[in-house]
C-alpha cells in the first residue's frame, strides 16, 4: 500500500485487503470479441512480440470486474465520455487517444481549447501503415513497426505524429467505427500481406533490384488494393479540414493538440517483459524528432506504482500496460483512492470498452492487482 502525503512522498507500506465480490458482466458484442478459451503460452518472447508466462488472476482479465464503489477518498483527474474500441485489437491505439483527451480536459494541454479526437482515423492509418510496411518488408521483419492486431503505446505516439489527428468534430468515418466489420479486415490483411509480399520480393529478385518499375508497380497495387478495404469503411480520408473556423492539416493539428512533444517519455518496464528490438529507432522518430526525449528502464514497484501516483498528483495521467489473457491490454490511470489513513488502496483505470463495462467504462484496482499484472507503464515527464 501507499501513503500519501501532502509532500507527494510516498511510502510503500505492507498492503492486506480482502477482494471485493466480483458479479459476471454481460459480454456485450464489442467485448466479446476479446474473450478467450485459449490457455496463455508459458515463456515470454524477448526482443520481440510478447507472449504471457502465466495466467493473470481473476481480477484483471477475466469480465468479472466488480462496480465497485470507493469507500474513502479519491484523487481523480477530469472524467470525459470512455471511449469503445469495440472489434478491434486496437487498445494501444485509444490509451493514446484517451491520454490525449483527458490531459485536455484537466490540464487544457490542447492549443485550440478542449478537443475529442478521431479514434476511427488513427485506426484506419494503422491499417494503411501495417499494409505498407508489411508488403514492402514482409510482416515478420523488425522494421515493421505496425503489427496487423495491436502494438505498443509509443508506437501509437510514432503513428500520431507520422500521419496526425483529426478532431471527431470535424471528419466522421462513412460507417461507425463499432460497425466496421473487423473479422473480414483482420482476415483478409493476414492473408493478403504477405501475399502480396511475396509476389513483389520474388520480382525484386527476378530484376535484381527493388527499384524496378515491375517491383514498384506490384507494391502499388498490392497497396490500394488493401487500402481500399479499409477506405470502404471509413470513405474519404480528408487531408486538410476546418476546426473552429480554423484550416488544418493531420499533422499540423497534432503539433497544438497531440501527445506531449517537448517532454520525455518514460517508459518503465517490469522484470521479465522486453520490447522489439527496433524500439529505439521508433522511440526517436516519436519523441527526439519533434523536441523530445525518452528513457526506458527495468522498472520495480516504485518505479511503476509509486511514481504513477506521483505523475497522477501532478495531474498527468499515466499509459499502462497489462498482461490479458494470451496477450495484451493497454489502458489509462486516471486516479487513486486513499483511506482515511491517508494510504492508498487502488488505482483508477479507464479502460476502452465503453460505458457498459465495469464501472461506467472505469475499473477500481488493488495496487496487489495492479503489480501482478502489470507489464509497463508509459508517463510522459519533463526532460
Amino acid at each position: 500500500m501507499l501513503k500519501k502525503t501532502s509532500t507527494a512522498v510516498i511510502v510503500l507500506i505492507a498492503f492486506l485487503s480482502a477482494q471485493a465480490s466480483q458479479a459476471q458482466k454481460t459480454i456485450t458484442s464489442c467485448t466479446s470479441f476479446y474473450y478467450t478459451d485459449t490457455k496463455p503460452p508459458s515463456t515470454v518472447k524477448i526482443e520481440g512480440r510478447q507472449t504471457w508466462q502465466t495466467p493473470e488472476p481473476s481480477a484483471i482479465g477475466d469480465f468479472k470486474e466488480s462496480r465497485y464503489t470507493p469507500n474513502g477518498r479519491t484523487f481523480e483527474l477530469k472524467e470525459i465520455p470512455v471511449t469503445n474500441q469495440c472489434r478491434t485489437s486496437e487498445c494501444y491505439l485509444f490509451s493514446a487517444i484517451n491520454y490525449i483527451n483527458v490531459n485536455n480536459a484537466h490540464n487544457n494541454a490542447s492549443r485550440i481549447g478542449p478537443v475529442r479526437i478521431s479514434e476511427a482515423y488513427l485506426v484506419a492509418n494503422k491499417f494503411f501503415e501495417h499494409i505498407s510496411e508489411g508488403i514492402w518488408y514482409g510482416t515478420d521483419d523488425l522494421r515493421v513497426v505496425h503489427d496487423l492486431k495491436g502494438g505498443f503505446s509509443y508506437e501509437a505516439v510514432q503513428l500520431s505524429r507520422k500521419v496526425g489527428l483529426i478532431p471527431q468534430d470535424a471528419w466522421s468515418p462513412r460507417t461507425p467505427l463499432e460497425n466496421w466489420n473487423m473479422e473480414n479486415i483482420y482476415a483478409v490483411l493476414q492473408k493478403r500481406v504477405p501475399e502480396w509480399s511475396r509476389y513483389v520480393k520474388q520480382l525484386a529478385q527476378h530484376h535484381g533490384s527493388w527499384e524496378a518499375v515491375e517491383v514498384k508497380k506490384a507494391y502499388n497495387d498490392g497497396y490500394f488494393e488493401l487500402k481500399d478495404l479499409i477506405l470502404e469503411m471509413t470513405g474519404p480520408i480528408p487531408t486538410e479540414f476546418t476546426y473552429s473556423g480554423s484550416m488544418y492539416t493531420p499533422k499540423q493539428f497534432e503539433a497544438l493538440a497531440g501527445l506531449p512533444r517537448q517532454r520525455r517519455l518514460a517508459i518503465d518496464n517490469k522484470p521479465g517483459y522486453s520490447l522489439p528490438s527496433n524500439a529505439r529507432t521508433v522511440l526517436d522518430e516519436a519523441m527526439v524528432n519533434s523536441g523530445g526525449g525518452w528513457k526506458f528502464q527495468e522498472g520495480d514497484y516504485n518505479t511503476i506504482i509509486n511514481e504513477t501516483v506521483r505523475f497522477l498528483e501532478a495531474g498527468h495521467p499515466v499509459i499502462i500496460d497489462f498482461k490479458w489473457n494470451n496477450d495484451g491490454h493497454s489502458m489509462l490511470v486516471v486516479g487513486y483512492e486513499y483511506n482515511s489513513e491517508n494510504k492508498i488502496t487502488r488505482l483508477k483505470v479507464m479502460n476502452s470498452w465503453g460505458p457498459s463495462y465495469a464501472n461506467d467504462g472505469y475499473v477500481w484496482y488493488t495496487l496487489d492487482d495492479v503489480w501482478n499484472n502489470v507489464s509497463r507503464v508509459y508517463k510522459f515527464g519533463a526532460l
